[in-house]
């Protein structure tokens, strides 16, 4: 009797196990999949953001050096941006930007967006948003790629702190399901 109380026990046990294992897969998926569109749409936001500062001085594309996002401006704060003509010549890069191998967009044809994610030359990761646009300057029309990148440190952190969070309450919520077996 006793061994057939134990293989029940073995096998419950088991199917714990999978359950919880599968549950975590797909909650942190799901998790990664919300946090990766909302980096998504943030940064395409602060692409807006960008177009909506620039102005035209003196027959070329200007952005000013303070903009609403303060980060533009502290050097290493891990949002970047940059701002390239037609050709991929760089017309505008935020302040933030201490390292020039950042993989931003450069030669988007209007109206094309892209998001991605990337590494720079030394191996740093980032996510980073571009759009292509045309944009009159007087009686002429001229592309523009806005892009903006950010650094995935924060984001990497976020699903971390996520998959520890899961593994402590769905380890909680087995051993709580298990003295409950056992009364």
């Amino acid at each position: 009797m006793r061994s057939l109380q134990a293989r029940v026990t073995v096998v419950a046990a088991l199917v714990l196990v999978v359950f919880v294992v599968l549950a975590s897969l797909a909650l942190e998926r799901a998790f990664q999949a919300s946090a990766r569109s909302a980096r998504e749409e943030r940064l395409l936001g602060q692409v807006y953001l960008l177009m909506a500062a620039a102005d035209t001085q003196e027959g070329a594309l200007s952005l000013p050096p303070g903009l609403a996002e303060s980060r533009f401006t502290l050097p290493g704060s891990g949002l970047y941006g940059q701002v390239t003509d037609a050709v991929g010549v760089t017309v505008w890069r935020s302040a933030s930007v201490a390292d020039p191998d950042i993989p931003f967009d450069t030669r988007l044809a209007p109206g094309q967006r892209s998001f991605r994610e990337s590494m720079d030359g030394a191996g740093r990761a980032y996510f980073v948003e571009g759009y292509g646009v045309t944009w009159s300057i007087g009686p002429e029309a001229r592309g523009y790629t806005f892009s903006v990148a950010e650094d995935l440190s924060e984001y990497r952190r976020e699903l971390a702190d996520f998959r520890a969070s899961l593994a402590g309450w769905l380890g909680a919520m087995a051993v709580l399901r298990r003295m409950a077996e056992r009364k």
